[in-house]
């Protein structure tokens, strides 16, 4: 008996598949779930068995979504929860709702990979009737997740922690260099750039929904050439990977644009340049590199030859 898969019939199918209790059959007649020992005659033209989901298909869904979650922080966390063996469920779903935009990123994960299973298991049933297979809807988590952070300008003068942590961004992009080396690279690169108070300075900062600071964008305006240039990104260690600088970039594109300005540069370097292919989808052009010879590897090369 051929069905429609409704909202409604795959929230069930998930509900039973949890369900560690009781082994559950779609009743193909009433188009709703229904649990073994409720069945008076089994009958396999009526009853459909449910996809099978047991405790290791739990765990594995976790170490997938590990795989691609980008905060290091909570990352790690997670993973040792995994490693330990012990209340590892309980655990896990523990830290991750200390974090509400990971919580958030957590279900919709979740949920997309049980959604996954069951159009599986329904396009396995619509082979059998002869039915071309049918693909599922999701929601993309990313968006989900922005929608979590506000953004406001704010006035640099207020924003006294703003040189301190830009120059601790700068240390953390490159840290294996020696101190001395980032202090001569960081003064270098701020040489002639306004400073955060100056009027053609811009700061944007995030917020989460409960008023935590997750990040700021700082940016310098040149508008007698038309041109803006993003000084510091900074995001927070517990929100990276969350999606926060692509709030403030996009919010930030479109006041620079507001503004009248024709161009907006960043400049990647260090662990930064893991941006590149984030800020390419966003429509960023690569206009320079910057090539580093290490001269002490390349005198030990030397003598050697």
């Amino acid at each position: 008996m051929k069905f429609d898969l409704t909202k409604e019939l795959i929230d069930q199918i998930i509900y039973g598949m949890e369900d560690q209790e009781h082994d559950y059959y779609v009743d193909l007649r009433r188009l709703e779930l229904v649990a073994e020992h409720e069945i008076e005659e089994p009958d396999e033209d009526r009853y459909v068995l449910i996809p099978e989901w047991r405790p290791v298909d739990g765990y594995n869904l976790m170490e997938r979504f590990l795989q691609q979650l980008r905060n290091p922080i909570y990352r790690e966390r997670l993973r040792e929860i995994l490693a330990s063996g012990r209340r590892v469920f309980r655990r896990f779903k523990d830290t991750v709702k200390e974090q509400p935009e990971i919580e958030r990123m957590w279900y919709s994960f979740k949920d997309r990979e049980m959604h996954r299973m069951v159009y599986e298991w329904y396009n396995d049933l619509r082979e059998v009737w002869g039915l071309d297979p049918v693909e599922p809807v999701y929601h993309e988590t990313e968006d989900l997740v922005r929608s979590d952070f506000e953004v406001k300008q704010v006035d640099p003068a207020e924003f006294g922690e703003l040189l301190e942590l830009d120059r601790a961004a700068f240390f953390e992009m490159i840290p294996e260099a020696s101190p001395e080396y980032v202090e001569l690279l960081y003064h270098r690169r701020r040489a002639g750039l306004a400073a955060p108070t100056d009027p053609d300075s811009r700061v944007l900062r995030a917020f989460t929904a409960g008023g935590d600071p997750a990040g700021f964008l700082w940016a310098v305006e040149y508008p007698e050439v038309g041109l803006a240039v993003v000084a510091q990104l900074r995001i927070e260690p517990e929100f990276r990977g969350l999606g926060v600088a692509r709030v403030l970039l996009e919010r930030y594109n479109g006041v620079a644009y507001e503004a009248g300005l024709a161009e907006l540069e960043f400049e990647l370097g260090g662990t930064a340049r893991g941006m590149g292919d984030a800020l390419s989808r966003m429509g960023f052009e690569v206009v320079s590199e910057t090539f580093v010879l290490d001269l002490d590897r390349w005198g030990r090369e030397q003598r050697g030859a």
